[in-house]
């Protein structure tokens, strides 16, 4: 009866201020259904707290049993044990977080911390203008504002980080070839160099999306908290194609799918991922063209994909109708910002 009333209610209210309202209702027992964590989250919970666990006695053992005894010695003589304890130690990671590496390029650090400002603070500003509470008449002056210019530029100051990933690895694939008489990368060391990159950035990520599959839904409820979480969880997206993530496909398995994809923003990882698998054949192919002194060689592989990117743009926007149309929106979205033949670009400049 309530829920009825309502609904007439706000029909009284569209008609009066010429405005289209929409009504959820949510009962106790729906919101109770909603919000129950299954195996997976309570496994995914129960590894959280054993790794905190062994985090917290790590460090204990570390800070009052270790002390500030020479780590040299202490490798040598307890060998296994004490890396383990290196592994954990809050105290060891929290002091190689905060003490530059030598050799690193520190300027890199620099970048991070104002590339990072920019997209956490474009991202503030951006929920201001989404639903449900939304002033269209303020949200349309600020989104032709100057201003505005530097919140939605913040949409590709993630190329930031795809130009230091692109140089950080050709730099480091350089290094190693150049110590191979070839100075060409074999089928072992390409597949032992992407199953490393692999196991390096998996095991965080799959916790990462679990916890937010799995866990973070029933932190919360009521009609605004299941809104938000359908749209986060791309309505089921992550049930059907949670595989695509940790495969780094996420991007383009499914394409074109309106619900999107599980996990929006790991978009960036699959590309990363995707153009890492490319780097050593460039690097390998650079090499041979420096080698044999042929400028076809050197910068045909990293000026390619440049030109593709350049191509693909204009008409990718044209084909799709994407013109006007905003990163948040899934046709844009997929065909346009997350897809890697439209965000090379910054990857291969960082290469050069």
């Amino acid at each position: 009866k309530d829920s009825a009333e309502l609904v007439a209610l706000m029909k009284i209210l569209s008609a009066e201020i010429k405005a289209s309202l929409s009504v959820e209702c949510i009962t106790s027992e729906e919101n109770a259904n909603r919000t129950k964590i299954d195996s997976a989250g309570i496994g995914t919970l129960i590894f959280i707290a054993i790794m905190m666990g062994a985090v917290v006695c790590s460090t204990i053992y570390h800070v009052y049993f270790i002390g500030n005894l020479d780590e040299a010695n202490l490798d040598s003589a307890n060998g296994k044990s004490y890396a383990c304890i290196k592994w954990f130690s809050s105290k060891h990671n929290l002091e190689r977080l905060t003490v530059a590496i030598p050799g690193d390029y520190n300027a890199f650090n620099g970048i991070r911390v104002l590339s990072m400002a920019w997209i956490i603070m474009g991202h503030c500003i951006l929920n201001f203008v989404m639903p449900p509470v939304v002033n269209l008449t303020a949200e349309q002056r600020f989104l032709e504002s100057v201003q505005f210019a530097f919140v939605s530029g913040a949409e590709y100051s993630v190329d930031t980080f795809f130009f230091m990933s692109g140089f950080l690895a050709a730099f480091g694939l350089v290094k190693k070839l150049k110590q191979s008489s070839e100075n060409f990368i074999s089928l072992r060391e390409y597949v032992l160099l992407v199953l490393a990159r692999y196991l390096r950035l998996t095991p965080v990520y799959a916790v990462v999306m679990l916890l937010y599959w799995k866990v973070l839904p029933t932190f919360g409820n009521g009609p605004l908290w299941n809104e938000g979480m359908d749209g986060m969880l791309s309505a089921g997206v992550c049930d059907d194609y949670w595989w695509t993530n940790m495969l780094y496909i996420n991007n383009l398995v499914p394409f074109g799918l309106k619900g999107g994809m599980c996990m929006g923003w790991s978009w960036y990882l699959a590309n990363d991922f995707q153009f890492f698998l490319l780097a050593p054949i460039i690097v390998s192919v650079h090499l041979l063209g420096v080698r044999r002194r042929s400028a076809i060689l050197k910068w045909t592989p990293l000026i390619l994909p440049i030109i593709a990117q350049l191509v693909a743009v204009p008409v990718t926007m044209y084909s799709r109708n994407l013109m006007g149309k905003q990163f948040m929106e899934v046709d844009f979205f997929q065909y346009l910002y997350a897809a890697p033949w439209t965000r090379c670009t910054p990857y291969m400049v960082g290469m050069m």
